[in-house]
């Protein structure tokens, strides 16, 4: 990823750089550093072949735009007089706050606006002794952007970048490898240990079988939030620039699944930090949850959930990635047996199970300084 920046970057610089060096027959002359120095704000970051492609059209609006408003505004407003002084003031100061405001204020123009103001004012601010700037200076200004976005384009071209769809596609499952792993460290499904359960003072010894005895060994819980959060902003941030990038012969991007599938994780990350910062906070730092871990119904719906939330972000991830109007690679039982399935859901039957053998194994407290202590509350 970092060679193929590099080696983009380099071929559109040294071009430009070239061009500008030798000269382009009557378009622009030797020595001239404009294009190699524009490609600076033009490279594209791995990820990013969207917005790059948005933002050297919007360079030109902002660049050519610009430079014609100013010639046009100076030569109708400026005169070489002291009211023509003024005039020319007037215009300057109300051409800079509306290149401002949309600078400020839209999203999508915002690069146009603030290039506006800025070439703008350098075509507003010349001299009457020159005459004004000159229309082959304009022309000359939209030929030397117009020459750095062509040899920024020849470099994307050549050296490909990552599409920002298999970017955010593979940022999500990131994000969901974290959540399935911090569920099934909460509740501590990998139980491939026998060892006595850590910490369990305040728990009723009812009797040495393994249903007490058979779990992995039980640790504070682990926060997840920061690692969830980091994707979710990254996926986020990189899931805008798919619908933005030319994809040619692949299928569009499919925005309505991605916004769906990264709200829901979302969500199911969020819940799971909640559960986490509940548990270390609450009364004697999780008790509540290693008698969680204890009910073998607790245990069942865990993993049943785990075994779906699996499924599902996997058949996400393959239809975020099949960008062709073929079949998708799955097997067609499998996706048979996943349409078969009823929501997921805890029964009332399995929530009255789990309470009585949560609480049944915990000792009644006599005095309760605040809900937070209270293990009811907690599960």
């Amino acid at each position: 990823t970092g060679w193929g920046f590099t080696l983009r970057s380099s071929i559109g610089f040294f071009l430009a750089f070239f061009v500008g060096y030798h000269g382009l027959a009557d378009i622009i002359g030797p020595y001239n550093g404009t294009p190699a120095g524009t490609t600076a704000y033009l490279m594209a970051s791995d990820g990013a072949a969207g917005s790059a492609i948005m933002k050297n059209i919007a360079r030109f609006q902002g660049t050519a735009g610009g430079s014609l408003l100013g010639q046009l505004i100076w030569g109708t407003v400026i005169w070489c007089n002291i009211w023509g002084t003024i005039g020319g003031v007037i215009a300057m100061v109300l051409f800079e706050y509306f290149s401002m405001f949309l600078y400020f204020a839209s999203a999508n123009f915002g690069y146009v606006g603030v290039l506006l103001g800025a070439y703008g004012a350098q075509h507003l601010m010349v001299g009457c002794s020159s005459g004004g700037d000159s229309k082959a200076n304009v022309y000359a200004v939209m030929q030397e952007q117009m020459l750095a976005i062509l040899a920024v384009t020849i470099g994307d071209l050549l050296v490909g970048n990552t599409s920002p769809g298999v970017a955010a596609t593979q940022t999500f499952y990131s994000m969901t490898q974290t959540i399935q792993q911090g569920l099934s460290d909460f509740f501590c499904l990998n139980r491939s240990a026998e060892v006595l359960l850590v910490g369990d003072g305040d728990i009723k010894r009812k009797s040495n079988n393994q249903q007490y005895y058979g779990f992995a060994v039980i640790k504070d819980v682990d926060f997840h939030r920061d690692s969830i959060l980091s994707d979710f902003s990254m996926a986020n941030f990189i899931g805008h620039e798919a619908p933005l990038e030319p994809r040619w012969y692949r299928t569009p991007w499919r925005l309505d699944l991605w916004d769906n599938v990264i709200a829901n994780a979302f969500s199911a990350g969020s819940a799971l930090s909640v559960m986490e910062y509940a548990v270390w906070e609450g009364a004697y730092r999780g008790l509540c949850r290693r008698a969680m871990i204890v009910s073998t119904t607790m245990e069942a719906n865990a993993n049943r959930l785990i075994d779906r939330a699996n499924k599902v972000f996997l058949l996400s991830q393959k239809m975020l990635t099949h960008e062709n109007e073929g079949a998708l690679p799955i097997s067609g039982a499998v996706t048979e047996k996943m349409m078969q399935e009823s929501a997921l859901e805890i029964s009332n039957a399995d929530a009255e199970q789990i309470i009585k053998e949560v609480l049944g194994a915990l000792e009644a407290p006599e005095k309760l300084a605040s809900l937070a202590e209270d293990d009811a509350c907690q599960l």
